[in-house]
């Protein structure tokens, strides 16, 4: 069994990852090859401060760069170290690429199963603000020029280009969707046991839905990866869009957003939303 995992950033990749890792665990199945190759160890060794997983050490995070493979490693100085593709194949179980869909098409033999996160888009962009100014974010990039959430979301051209980023990952996935298991990060939260036994039927394996369900926890997996993990709830985006963002997204992204079964962006804004974001945006407060 190889499964490929594929979503948008901060989409809620880390917990499928976590759901299928111990699915395949049950059975005996999990392999990785950052953790069979060393790879993993010299990132424990070496990246203490910009690993964001403290499980990083076995997790094959894969990119596509320039048209080759790469392992994401968390230092400047090898950001991207490039891959034997077949070699690698053989010692892993379970891949996690960020690429879309369109672009992993020619890959999808190397594949017993696809299984693509999907997510509220103004959650995932607020999400990957917010993570963009974590301290493994400012240790790796020591020259980004942001480094609270508040300057971040003063730039509304650079919103405007995660938006845009999030779209059209959407859009290849709807070009594509037939081709994968699509999996709601709201659902996998709020149905866990549900959703985890849909996987496990779509991989064909039994499992314990209960125990992985408990293994998997938000409270469980927050303490032990504090750096990649905020708040993994719905809807949080309300607390830091105004009304500039809400329509920002909504002309760029609400379409997609619609497509997917998500409501507007400003539809979904409350009269206390709106007059709040009123108050921030009138002359004076910029």
């Amino acid at each position: 069994m190889r499964v490929l995992q594929c979503g948008y950033s901060k989409s809620g990749n880390y917990l499928l990852h976590r759901v299928i890792e111990q699915i395949q665990e049950s059975h005996g199945l999990f392999r990785s090859f950052v953790e069979r190759s060393g790879v993993g160890q010299t990132i424990d060794a070496l990246c203490p401060r910009t690993k964001r997983m403290p499980d990083a050490r076995r997790v094959d995070n894969w990119k596509l760069v320039d048209g080759r493979w790469h392992v994401q490693f968390p230092d400047m100085r090898a950001r991207w170290l490039p891959l034997d593709w077949e070699l690698a194949l053989r010692h892993t179980s379970l891949v996690w690429s960020h690429d879309t869909p369109g672009d992993l098409v020619r890959y999808e033999r190397d594949f017993t199963h696809r299984v693509y996160v999907l997510r509220d888009g103004r959650d995932v962009v607020n999400s990957m603000l917010h993570y963009l100014v974590t301290p493994a974010i400012l240790a790796l990039y020591p020259d980004h020029r942001f480094t609270t959430i508040e300057q971040i979301y003063a730039e509304l051209d650079f919103f405007a280009s995660k938006v845009v980023a999030w779209r059209d990952h959407v859009r290849s996935l709807l070009r594509h969707r037939d081709r994968w298991l699509v999996v709601r990060f709201e659902d996998l939260v709020a149905q866990r046991e549900r959703e985890i036994a849909r996987i496990a039927v779509h991989l064909g394996l039994d499992v314990d839905v209960a125990a992985i369900a408990a293994n998997t926890s938000f409270d469980r997996m927050h303490e032990a990866a504090p750096r990649h993990l905020r708040e993994g709830k719905s809807g949080d985006w309300r607390r830091w869009f105004t009304q500039r963002h809400g329509a920002c997204f909504d002309e760029i992204a609400g379409q997609e957003l619609r497509a997917i079964g998500y409501g507007g962006a400003c539809d979904s804004m409350s009269a206390q939303d709106a007059a709040r974001t009123t108050r921030d945006e009138s002359p004076g407060r910029e």
